[in-house]
This record gives structure tokens, sequence and C-alpha cells, in this order.
């Protein structure tokens, strides 16, 4: 479950389709499949909508720990 999940601060984020998932050659090459857990009154959840759940949670992870992420934003708006 992904908010349960330490996600390493150099994370590759695939993202599968609503009805297919991620193909087999990209599952199996995976270290680790992360799932979005929910109250089951949605089925499913748009690509993008995963992909900013994922993003959100890589990013939340990563700049509690260090403060970088925030000082990184800060600066590329320089």
């Amino acid at each position: 479950v992904l908010y349960d999940t330490p996600l390493p601060a150099r994370t590759l984020i695939a993202v599968g389709n609503e009805v297919a998932g991620l193909s087999p050659a990209v599952r199996q090459a995976a270290s680790r499949v992360v799932r979005i857990s929910g109250t089951g009154a949605v089925e499913s959840l748009k690509v993008a909508m995963a992909a900013s759940l994922f993003l959100g949670e890589h990013w939340r992870q990563h700049q509690s720990r260090t403060g970088s992420a925030v000082k990184g934003a800060a600066r590329s708006r320089a």
C-alpha cells in the first residue's frame, strides 16, 4: 500500500492503464509493486490521478527528511 511503503529517493514510477495495468514485462522488471488503497466506492482512478498520488507521497517522504525538495523548488523559481 502506497502510504505504508518507503519510496527510495531515486524512484521510477510506472503507472498502468485502468483496464490492463502494467505489462507483464514491466511488472517483472520492477523491484517493487505498490498499490493505492481505496474505499471501494470508486471503481478505478484515472492514470493522471494515480501518478499524482505517487508523486505527492514521494515528495512528502523526501522533503520531510531533508527539506531539500523545498529548497530545490525555491531555487528553480528564482
